[in-house]
């Protein structure tokens, strides 16, 4: 009762008295042990081998193993009986009916232990401090304190000698350790008297002393110290790392990095969405295949898994669109209409056959880092304050200004193509930078959103972040002195084709205007019929400043005028 009890306290069932034995030592010493029922034992013979691939074996969970023809085996003299450190078989086991046992104590190879361990999935409490190293001196005293117990608690009578196979005796490892080397990695000079009274209350034995070094042999149990550092680690664990005072004075060269922190500019960009109200998400690497089959991407540059747990995840993502489409979908089949979402994740491409290279097989993969905005809804909550209004694609273009903007980019100097023949999008604008697409943004199209039964409008935004990041040493900073000069604004309207945009009409002006022009905002757009066709009206503010001096009335007006003569001869707009 008394071992039943103890085992159960740490969690153990008990099984049998035997058994229980076993269970107790392995705890109590740190040993793994096993006992086979002897009438059993075919021959009368053990033989610890490797059977060969495809080999049958039955575990004591009544689980059949088809063994690798690497697993070693402790067998009888036709058959595995027990998986070596691991886990014992069904036909050898101890039962209520076993009259006279065979006790086993043994020391094996951890990376044996671990390969067949993983190969077959199996975690038990032999496999798990086998695989970490067990003591070898352990072994005969875990076997006579079992054998003892037996003896105790099953009322057992050993009946033979014992039989110790231990052909290359592991000698204790020898090292020198230096007190240089402790101060060194302490980061104090601790009194020697003290260290060699630490060493050896933990076993460890000292052959000899110098002054500058003591010749150690390292406790054999101690299969985790190896090396002189692992000695420091030691006496310091004991010593004590609070007991390692700080200086008064730290010495320290600054190195600074010409590189980006890609981690820190992901958290100031993370913390700033996540204030406007997005909410992060992080979708499986792994995607379905036919997600990228007629929705605008290639298949053949999907990265395919050669063993897939399924073909809903049988390749590497080449974008981040379709798990945030999946979260949409599952969010608004939970009554959550109104998202705003982003992900931080890498995308995978296999480049295309004519750009593959057969002497270097990972160069024809790609991974890149992206950024994926995600804007579905109603721009706010539903309140008695607040217009119903559902988001737009002014919004999702506000957030990627923003995040620019936080980076330090001027928005300005990236240009801007539309594109509405796109199977992703509805409507599609795409962001360069030095002639290099680097943002794609718009509404995707109903049959993608109808291909997830998402039955509102879905507003995507795709930043390549990597090349954000790598253009981020190349931005000057400056820094001015706030004018004492106020500013001026004047407003224009313009009637303008509808096709031209408002970045044309921007860009156009800093062109125009390159000293004293600082911002220029839209702030109304109007179309009617009695425009003319094709026609809008764009009302836009201009800010004026002087750091010098407070512009003149004659001054101001100039700048205007070269201003709408510059809108009307290069955009044919007409004043009104």
């Amino acid at each position: 009762e008394w071992l039943m009890n103890r085992l159960k306290t740490i969690g153990l069932k008990p099984i049998n008295n035997v058994v229980d034995v076993t269970n107790y030592v392995l705890h109590e010493l740190g040993q793994p042990l096993h006992a086979f029922d002897l009438s059993q034992i075919d021959g009368r013979e053990i033989r610890v081998r490797k059977p060969k691939k495809g080999t049958r074996f039955v575990s004591l969970d009544e689980e059949e193993i088809e063994l690798t023809g690497e697993d070693l085996m402790i067998c009888n003299a036709s058959s595995p009986m027990c998986m070596a450190g691991i886990l014992g078989g069904i036909d050898s086991g101890v039962t209520s009916h076993t009259r006279a046992i065979f006790l086993e104590s043994a020391w094996f190879d951890p990376k044996t232990i671990r390969m067949s361990s993983n190969n077959h999935g199996i975690k038990t409490d032999a496999s798990f401090r086998f695989e970490r190293g067990a003591d070898p001196e352990m072994t005969l005293i875990a076997l006579k304190r079992a054998a003892l117990m037996i003896k105790e608690v099953a009322g057992g009578t050993i009946s033979s000698e014992i039989i110790d196979v231990y052909q290359i005796k592991k000698e204790a490892i020898e090292l020198k350790f230096y007190y240089q080397t402790l101060n060194r990695l302490a980061g104090k000079v601790i009194p020697r008297e003290e260290v060699i009274s630490i060493l050896s209350d933990l076993d460890f034995v000292i052959q000899s002393e110098s002054d500058d070094f003591l010749i150690l042999t390292l406790p054999r149990y101690r299969v985790d110290v190896t090396r002189e550092a692992d000695v420091v680690e030691e006496v310091m664990r004991i010593y004590g790392y609070n007991n390692i005072e700080l200086p008064d004075r730290l010495f320290s060269s600054i190195v600074l990095s010409p590189k980006p922190d890609k981690e820190k500019l992901q958290n100031v960009v993370s913390d700033m969405l996540s204030s406007k109200g997005f909410y992060e998400i992080m979708n499986n690497s792994l995607s379905k295949g036919s997600y990228y089959d007629g929705n605008g991407y290639d298949p053949s540059s999907s990265v395919s898994l050669l063993n897939p747990l399924s073909q809903d995840l049988n390749i590497l993502r080449q974008s981040l669109l379709f798990g945030g489409l999946e979260t949409i979908a599952y969010n608004q089949n939970r009554k959550t209409q109104d998202m705003r979402l982003y992900e931080f994740g890498n995308v995978y491409r296999l480049r295309k056959q004519s750009e593959r290279q057969q002497s270097n097989a990972l160069e024809n993969y790609q991974e890149q880092a992206v950024l994926s905005l995600f804007v579905t809804g109603k721009r706010s909550p539903e309140t008695w304050s607040e217009k119903d209004d559902v988001v737009s694609f002014y919004d999702i273009r506000s957030a990627i200004n923003n995040i620019l903007e936080r980076l330090g980019f001027n928005i300005r100097f990236f240009e801007i193509a539309t594109n509405e023949h796109d199977p992703v999008y509805t409507y599609k604008q795409v962001m360069l930078h030095h002639g290099k697409s680097v943002i794609s943004l718009g509404l995707l199209s109903k049959q993608l959103s109808k291909q997830f039964d998402i039955k509102q409008e879905v507003y995507f935004a795709e930043v390549e972040w990597e090349y954000l990041i790598s253009q981020l040493d190349k931005i000057p900073f400056r820094y001015e002195e706030i004018s004492r000069f106020p500013e001026v604004r004047r407003d224009l309207a313009l009637l303008i084709d509808e096709r031209v945009p408002f970045s044309s009409i921007e860009s156009l002006a800093f062109e125009t205007e390159k000293q004293l022009l600082k911002k220029v905002s839209l702030f109304d757009i109007f179309q009617d019929q009695k425009l003319g066709d094709g026609k809008k009206s764009y009302a836009i503010s201009f800010i004026l400043q002087d750091r010098d001096k407070t512009l003149t009335d004659k001054e101001i007006d100039a700048i205007m005028e070269n201003l709408a003569q510059a809108f009307k001869t290069k955009l044919q707009a007409t004043i009104r």
